[in-house]
């Protein structure tokens, strides 16, 4: 005689779709929270490395080349470009340097002019002062709000998903 097995009854499925749900609410919350962070640590991390240097003196500097790269941008390597600068320090001294942020649009033109900071004694601290970075501030402030996005939906995934399951019990 075949013996009947009960089936899930109304109180267990909705325990189990309950819980489903709160860990997709709280795992999609930590994702969004996560790429947020990222993106406003990208932003965060740039800034500070276009920023002038500490104790960095200002000058002009002329444009006398670039050293052309490849950048890796959305998955295909494309030409990067370093513009390469001549500048004279307070002692007199000349400095030729590549600027270490690359640029996939073509850099100044030889021959033109840039406004600088550099420490002195370190040629290679060279930053560009006429440059506006202001843009990137956007990432920082983004990033910070897709994480605070990311934050809300775990609470809110928790608070819902708890009380849910403390009442189906």
């Amino acid at each position: 005689m075949p013996v009947a097995v009960p089936g899930p009854n109304e109180s267990d499925l909705t325990m189990r779709t309950t819980t489903i749900g709160l860990l997709t609410g709280v795992l999609t919350g930590l994702l969004i929270a996560v790429l947020g962070g990222v993106f406003a640590l990208a932003g965060w991390t740039a800034i500070a490395d276009a920023e002038p240097p500490e104790g960095g003196l200002d000058t002009t500097a002329q444009v006398v080349g670039s050293v052309e790269g490849h950048a890796l941008i959305d998955g295909i390597a494309r030409p990067s470009f370093s513009p390469v600068y001549e500048y004279v320090d307070v002692d007199g001294q000349l400095h030729r340097v590549t600027d270490h942020i690359s640029a996939d649009s073509r850099p100044p033109a030889v021959g033109s002019t840039v406004e600088i900071s550099y420490v002195p004694g370190v040629p290679d601290s060279v930053r560009r002062t006429d440059v506006d970075n202001d843009w990137l501030r956007w990432f920082v402030v983004g990033g910070g709000v897709t994480a605070a996005l990311g934050a809300t939906i775990v609470v809110l995934s928790l608070v819902v998903g708890v009380s849910r399951l403390v009442r189906s019990r």
